[in-house]
């Protein structure tokens, strides 16, 4: 039998995956890599597989790092395989909302995110997504994560869909997180 003693830690992939666009699924992203690299020191990869180029706007190092993430934009699904055997500890993938294109990585993920609002103009887009995956195996075991929604929301969506909701606070600066932000984050990411 063969000793796990001195083996490396696992690497841990989390992809976020939102019901459209417009619900804050990179807001989201940034602000959970920059949580986790200050609060543990791990070492964070961004990367942008949404194909709305946001994160080549963010102003980055000659090494594509800020505030101790290493940010990838506009990345192939090729280009994965790759950047999964760099040295990191953490790997979040912004895969956006396009479900047809992203969907397959986003099962690949060690952890699961889904994103989405409560907004009255938005929750439909949130159900047809539910409606989508609510069948996947081990789909309870996700997170599942909205903006602006009440309380009656997360009653209704647990007992509709099995799973609880949490709701994201409106988070201004993914860079600057505020007390609440940090709180939420740290409670967010046990497990991860």
């Amino acid at each position: 039998m063969g000793s796990f003693a001195g083996r490396e830690p696992a690497k841990r992939t989390v992809g976020v995956l939102g019901s459209e666009r417009g619900v804050g699924v990179t807001q989201f992203c940034v602000a959970l890599a920059n949580f986790i690299s200050l609060e543990s020191g791990s070492n964070v990869q961004l990367l942008d597989v949404s194909g709305t180029g946001q994160l080549a706007r963010v102003p980055t190092t000659v090494d594509k790092r800020l505030f101790g993430v290493t940010y990838f934009a506009d990345v192939d699904k090729k280009q994965i395989p790759a950047l999964m055997s760099r040295d990191y500890d953490y790997m979040i993938l912004d895969l956006g909302s396009d479900r047809s294109c992203n969907y397959a990585e986003f099962l690949r993920c060690t952890k699961k995110i889904v994103v989405g609002s409560f907004c009255l103009w938005k929750r439909q887009t949130y159900d047809d997504l539910m409606q989508f995956v609510k069948n996947e195996a081990g789909y309870t075991d996700w997170e599942f994560c909205a903006l602006f929604g009440k309380k009656e929301d997360k009653k209704e969506f647990k007992k509709r869909y099995g799973v609880p909701l949490r709701a994201i606070p409106f988070l201004q600066d993914p860079y600057e997180l505020g007390r609440e932000d940090f709180l939420f984050l740290k409670e967010f990411t046990r497990g991860i």
